[in-house]
């Protein structure tokens, strides 16, 4: 199994200093820290696939594939019931429900893409939204409207889909150094002590770390971690794993606007 670590290109990463290629193991994983073997530069949606799609089929071109994946993870800015990762920056959100469920649906295609030789049993794959506070819910939400993880998972048929109610930062410290003097960095993400406040734009929001100790890495036991599967919310606000299997499926859907 793999885990692939994609970043929007647009925002996070450079020429001059980019992720590590092959993820957190030059340079030794951190406690609790998923280790990521391959990463990815995207820039939307439909880009995120399209690169999955080409990782996923490189034999054909006599490169070397990733195996079947187990955790897909996206870096994106984001903000409560949002993720910017449709093009020019723009945040999908309950705006835009409508137009992207067939993108997500592509998405799942390709976390459950694998060869005759190794598909084995049905996986359930996770995916993880490295965004700000896209799993809090939005005060100016439509009443009605299903939350971003929500929809979300609703469109990815037994897919695992996480993410985090607090505020995110991202640790470019832990380097390693590259040939002809340039370096990449370690794909570190820790969750912070700080709520989304609906009262500042998110852009001027800290994230200071009030215990003045280093902070946790953002995972799916994280305190603020928010998991949904086919629809249904598989964990309890810092309880990864509580079940609420008991609410009823809510079938993948285009949501009219």
């Amino acid at each position: 199994m793999a885990n692939i670590w994609a970043y929007n290109s647009r925002d996070f990463g450079s020429a001059s200093a980019p992720f590590c290629a092959d993820g957190t193991s030059t340079v030794g994983l951190l406690p609790d820290q998923i280790p990521w073997d391959r990463t990815l530069g995207f820039t939307d949606i439909r880009n995120l696939v399209a690169e999955l799609d080409r990782a996923l089929s490189a034999p054909a071109r006599g490169e070397t594939a990733v195996a079947p994946l187990d955790t897909l993870a996206i870096l994106a800015h984001g903000l409560p019931d949002g993720i910017a990762v449709l093009p020019d920056g723009r945040v999908l959100n309950s705006a835009h429900y409508g137009a992207y469920g067939s993108a997500l649906a592509d998405l799942n295609r390709a976390l459950h893409a694998c060869s005759s030789a190794n598909c084995g049993a049905p996986r359930q794959p996770t995916l993880i939204l490295y965004a700000c506070a896209a799993a809090a819910r939005h005060r100016d939400t439509p009443a009605g409207t299903d939350s971003l993880i929500e929809w979300m998972s609703g469109w990815m048929e037994n897919t695992r889909v996480v993410g985090f109610t607090r505020l995110l930062t991202l640790d470019g410290l832990r380097t390693v150094d590259l040939a002809e003097r340039r370096f990449c960095l370690a794909p570190d993400v820790f969750e912070t002590t700080e709520e989304y406040d609906y009262g500042r734009d998110i852009r001027a929001q800290g994230t200071a770390d009030a215990s003045a100790g280093r902070l946790p890495v953002a995972s799916p036991d994280s305190i603020s971690a928010i998991v949904y599967l086919n629809g249904r919310r598989v964990n309890s606000l810092g309880a990864a794993g509580a079940s609420m299997a008991d609410r009823p499926r809510r079938r993948g859907r285009a949501r009219r606007d």
